[in-house]
């Protein structure tokens, strides 16, 4: 006989970014019978500290019937606008006996456009460069198997170099800056704060 019971389902939308909370996403409660068909479908939006709360939902004996919490992705590949950042969401499945479970919801949010700008007219030689390298510790903690670093340089007699770096996690980046100059070698290191479908510039000058 299938019983039903009114409960709480809980949770946090999870930054892998920043090792905490995000605000303002859609989550989504799912009920669905036999794994395929969606019986019910419910949205909320996390809160600051990233916690949501489905409040009195139904769930049901019946092992028929399983549930989801959801978050949806997008690629961010080639977005036009900020508003299509990367965003890498996720869905957790549950049983009716681990309802009770505090769901943690991993996402990774993208920063929209890092602009990197190499400022190196003084560069004399052929064997002079300049190389900065971004890393996102914090994220390569979380996703070791994921990308987590980027970079550009100039070479030689080139003047002004640009490049530009989307769809990669937001977030604080550490930057190494290797430069050549005549035979010598200097590094030197910083770092810059990108943010959730943010667009910034860095300039390395030589």
């Amino acid at each position: 006989m299938d019983q039903v019971s009114t409960q709480d389902v809980k949770g946090m939308v999870y930054n892998n970014c920043t090792d905490s909370g995000l605000a303002g996403v859609k989550v989504y409660f799912k009920v669905f019978r036999d794994e395929k068909n969606i019986v019910q479908n419910i949205e909320t939006t996390s809160g600051k500290d990233g916690s949501f709360l489905f409040k009195g939902v139904n769930i049901r004996s019946n092992n028929v019937y399983t549930y989801a919490v959801y978050i949806k992705s997008q690629s961010g590949i080639g977005a036009a606008f900020a508003s299509l950042s990367r965003f890498t969401g996720t869905t957790i499945y549950f049983h009716n006996y681990e309802s009770q479970t505090f769901l943690k919801s991993r996402v990774t949010p993208g920063f929209f456009n890092l602009t990197l700008y190499l400022n190196t007219a003084i560069i004399s030689t052929a064997n002079d460069s300049v190389i900065a390298m971004f890393k996102q510790l914090k994220y390569k903690n979380n996703v070791p198997e994921s990308p987590y670093m980027f970079g550009g340089g100039s070479y030689g007699n080139q003047s002004t170099q640009k490049g530009n770096m989307g769809d990669y996690p937001m977030g604080l980046y550490n930057i190494t800056i290797d430069k050549w100059r005549g035979g010598v070698h200097t590094t030197s290191y910083d770092s810059i704060y990108v943010g959730w479908a943010d667009e910034k510039t860095y300039t390395v000058n030589w």
